[in-house]
């Protein structure tokens, strides 16, 4: 999913506990972490210098995709309220909806690392980002998360009929698929 490095390891100077980092020093990989952890407070130290949307690590990933693939709303709805705005009609800047709508190098918008309904609802109705962006598999955010279930449930062998994981993907599969109906 990431490249930011969420799993450990590193230098040291950074020390996960719960959903709260303190850092020694921030590095490139901070604001990443602190947007995926949840964790507004380091997220606003990390960015006191610099744009929200300069910020695109190796693989094109943005801060907006990272806080939606761990479902940060409270994150998402910082972020949105970073970007600018059209004075005369208070929508999005041309320039924050490239933002909003910004593909990695596998073609994924945050869209497409939407972790919930809530996040989806959040970036297509406050954000109004493109629920017809294809990636590179060829895939919109619902074909994706259709394919993302299939696989999940054909690997999970001992799959309970309220398993967590795959009420999340079924419920925002229904988000996306009432998106899907009302747009034809």
């Amino acid at each position: 999913m990431a490249s930011f490095g969420l799993g450990g390891g590193g230098n040291g100077n950074t020390q996960a506990t719960g959903t709260t980092t303190t850092s020694a020093a921030m590095d490139a990989s901070t604001p990443y972490v602190a947007a995926a952890e949840g964790n507004l407070q380091l997220l606003q130290e990390s960015l006191k210098d610099v744009s929200v949307t300069s910020l695109k690590d190796e693989q094109s990933y943005t801060l907006l995709q990272a806080a939606a693939s761990y479902g940060q709303i409270e994150i998402l709805q910082y972020l949105l309220s970073q970007l600018d705005r059209d004075n005369n009609t208070n929508t999005f800047s041309s320039s924050s909806m490239s933002y909003i709508n910004t593909a990695d190098k596998d073609g994924d918008t945050a869209l497409h690392y939407a972790y919930t309904a809530e996040t989806a609802r959040l970036l297509v109705e406050q954000a109004h980002i493109n629920i017809h962006a294809v990636n590179a598999e060829g895939r919109t955010a619902l074909q994706d998360k259709q394919h993302e279930l299939e696989v999940y449930l054909e690997e999970e062998e001992d799959l309970e009929d309220d398993d967590e994981e795959a009420e999340i993907l079924r419920a925002l599969i229904q988000y996306l698929s009432s998106l899907s109906s009302q747009s034809s």
